[in-house]
């Protein structure tokens, strides 16, 4: 291989020495208007080249804000007093549903043993007023005064009853009024002993602990003393009733007993209802004194400790929703009407992940602020939690998009003298067209008229070009190239 390529050279050399010997009026005699075809090829200006597609563009506008939870729910309690059990604690993710604490409910059941006795004693009076009414249509009289005597003995006796337990639980009200006395002035003597250094810590927690054991205690006995009357009030009506229904069926005529008896039995049944409506109330707190999770997420805020008595006004638990949250951005008038709820859009969330994030428009306000803008709320999605209050958004809204359309380089448009125009690269000459642009946003630009998919454009050297001047398309040749000098060189290290 070596030889050949020796011989070829020296061939070659003197084939040139020969023609440069040649006749020099054969050399004189060449036009001197005919340039050789290498210098045709060096005045084409170079160029780079785009062939036309279709594609999208548009125009989009960025504004920025903070994330924040898109569900914030402040958790209340219908029921004041001491709080038995906390499940959670800030941060502590919760379900829908989950128990988040729970209420004493001592005198809640109290209260419900109170309801079910007064449900029983005017259910006896429905029942008792149904017995009149069946006497007064036709039963023996004396066998109803007998049993109206007999009803009014039973609820004399009842009555006495409920009068011993008022008065049992008066005497334990004033017991606990006097250890209540006895424990407050204890623990605001030692208070001051204590605030004075004269009293350790413990001692002095001994008794506040007294204190407040006195106070439950006084309040229990209230409580005892308030059902204890409800009580005797029942035990009142019920011999009210006894005495009224012998009246009835002592000294009015029979039709008027039976007039009586309807009324006395609607009576007793409407007690009945409101009886039985208290009771559900009473039941209802017991179900209030459990507070569960209205929403599923992390809790922001726990106000309450087990043990301590918890006011109305007070809020227990504040819980964030976690599945999304929410940015709100204010907008200008030139871009709001452009913008409407449902729409997806593009977020960029650096601190999040370097890829962006899509969202939907929740709301739009159709009122200004005081400086002009409208305020935007966007939902994201935050299944897994990644997104956290207070990061750093940049929402991008879309005022105008176009598909399928043409779209070239902003760079590759010339404007002069109020027209736009674009070279193509037509047998190797450049040929202008006149175009018409649509939407612009700085990089690229829409051509709506003037140019058709297929067509080849000049991207780079039109500036310096005229209509129909000669273009050497050097788009691909770079690699080209590059190509072809690594193979001579390859070839040259072979020789």
């Amino acid at each position: 291989m070596k030889r050949y390529v020796k011989l070829t050279a020296i061939a070659m050399t003197m084939l040139m020495l020969l023609s440069g010997c040649g006749s020099g009026e054969e050399a004189q005699g060449a036009p001197a208007n005919m340039p050789p075809q290498e210098t045709q090829a060096e005045t084409a200006t170079a160029v780079r080249t785009q062939t036309l597609e279709l594609s999208s563009i548009s125009n989009e506008y960025a504004y920025s804000g903070s994330l924040e939870p898109s569900d914030e729910v402040d958790v209340y309690s219908a029921l004041s007093g001491k709080v038995a059990t906390v499940n959670f604690d800030v941060g502590d993710t919760v379900q829908a549903g989950d128990v988040l604490f729970t209420m004493d409910t001592t005198s809640i059941e109290n209260s419900v043993k109170v309801s079910e006795a007064s449900v029983n004693t005017a259910q006896t009076a429905v029942n008792t007023a149904e017995n009149n009414l069946k006497m007064a249509n036709g039963a023996s009289m004396q066998t109803q005064i007998e049993s109206a005597k007999s009803a009014i003995t039973s609820a004399e006796n009842s009555l006495k009853n409920a009068q011993t337990g008022v008065d049992n639980a008066q005497v334990s009200l004033d017991t606990a009024k006097l250890n209540l006395d006895k424990a407050e002035n204890d623990y605001n003597t030692y208070t001051r002993l204590y605030e004075a250094g004269g009293l350790s810590e413990e001692n002095m927690n001994s008794y506040k602990d007294a204190y407040e054991q006195a106070q439950n205690s006084y309040t229990q006995a209230q409580l005892s003393l308030e059902q204890a009357n409800i009580q005797y009030e029942s035990a009142q009506d019920s011999l009210e009733q006894a005495n009224t229904n012998y009246d009835i069926l002592v000294n009015q005529t029979s039709e008027e007993n039976i007039i009586q008896a309807e009324d006395n039995l609607e009576q007793a049944k409407a007690q009945l209802e409101s009886s039985k409506a208290q009771l559900e109330s009473t039941k209802q707190s017991l179900d209030d004194a459990v507070v569960t999770a209205p929403i599923s997420g992390t809790v922001s805020q726990c106000n309450v400790t087990a043990g301590a008595n918890l006011s109305q006004g007070t809020t227990p638990f504040v819980i964030i929703g976690t599945n999304s949250v929410d940015v709100v951005v204010n907008v200008s008038e030139q871009l709001i009407n452009s913008i409407k709820a449902g729409d997806a859009v593009r977020i960029s969330i650096p601190t999040a992940s370097d890829e962006d994030f899509s969202g939907t428009v929740s709301s739009v306000s159709p009122d200004a602020n005081t400086d002009g803008t409208y305020e935007v709320k966007v939902n994201i999605p935050n299944e897994d939690g990644s997104l956290k209050s207070g990061m750093f958004a940049q929402v991008y809204f879309t005022k105008e998009k176009s598909d399928n359309a043409i779209v070239i380089s902003r760079d590759s448009v010339i404007t002069k003298d109020g027209e736009s125009y674009v070279f193509a690269v037509e047998d190797g000459k450049a040929k202008r067209y006149d175009v018409e642009i649509g939407i612009d946003n700085g990089d690229m630009v829409e051509i709506t008229s003037g140019l058709s998919v297929g067509m080849t454009i000049v991207t780079e050297g039109q500036t310096y070009l005229a209509d129909g001047e000669a273009v050497n398309d050097v788009t691909d040749k770079t690699v080209s190239t590059a190509e072809e000098t690594t193979q001579a060189s390859s070839e040259t290290e072979s020789n």
